[in-house]
């Protein structure tokens, strides 16, 4: 992790470091690893990817994973229940049925006020996540146990190739050696989270929610 000699750095946990949810009881055959979900954010979110835009007229999704998802089972099964932004019952009982869940890759950063802004809600971006002002705690031994213990087979990432956000080499490293952790940790299981297997990013694909709720659907199933 970046070393910061400043001493007025505050610290961001993930929004469900002590979530219930993160010790699943349910079968998993399929982990989606993220990057962060900071507590304090200003959106509400009942699980991961679950961010809630609220207007005047309506509630939506501000990550592409559950539509895309939801609007793909709909297109393939007509009696498949439309995910709701904001309720979590449905979520879980799509991912008893596909056999999967959701864990993120940091539990924690420290940064400055300047970069606080951005972490808790100016547009999320991973690329302010990996800035090297920002310090960040890594969950892999979390992720590792819960892989073993759950016998997990395949880990796919939601965050498209994180190289153009980690501008610096050492974050590079850094992030790199994580993830090679996790994998050596865990010779029996399928990692589609670098390299051209990787899936498009959830948060801003450029294909539609259809294509990119079948690939992920593809994914989950196969």
């Amino acid at each position: 992790m970046h070393k910061s000699d400043n001493n007025n750095m505050k610290t961001i946990n993930h929004k469900f470091l002590k979530a219930d949810f993160n010790n699943p009881q349910w079968q998993i055959n399929t982990l989606i690893l993220g990057t962060f979900n900071p507590a304090g954010s200003k959106e509400y979110a009942d699980y991961y990817y679950g961010r809630v835009k609220e207007s005047n007229k309506r509630k939506s999704f501000s990550n592409n994973f559950w539509p895309s998802l939801s609007k793909y089972l709909k297109k393939i099964d007509n009696s498949h229940i439309e995910l709701i932004p904001g309720e979590y019952e449905t979520k879980e009982k799509l991912m008893i049925k596909f056999k999967f869940a959701c864990i993120d890759l940091i539990r924690s950063v420290q940064t400055n006020e300047t970069m606080e802004d951005y972490i808790v809600g100016n547009g999320y971006k991973d690329e302010k996540l990996f800035n090297i002002e920002v310090e960040r705690i890594y969950n892999t031994d979390s992720i590792i146990s819960l892989i073993k213990n759950k016998n997990i087979k395949k880990v796919i990432a939601s965050w498209g190739a994180l190289s153009p956000a980690q501008k610096s080499k050492s974050v590079k490293h850094e992030v790199q050696n994580e993830i090679n952790k996790i994998k050596e940790a865990c010779p029996d299981t399928i990692f589609k989270i670098d390299g051209k297997s990787i899936l498009p990013p959830f948060g801003f694909s450029m294909i539609s929610h259809i294509k990119l709720g079948q690939l992920i659907y593809q994914e989950l199933v196969n």
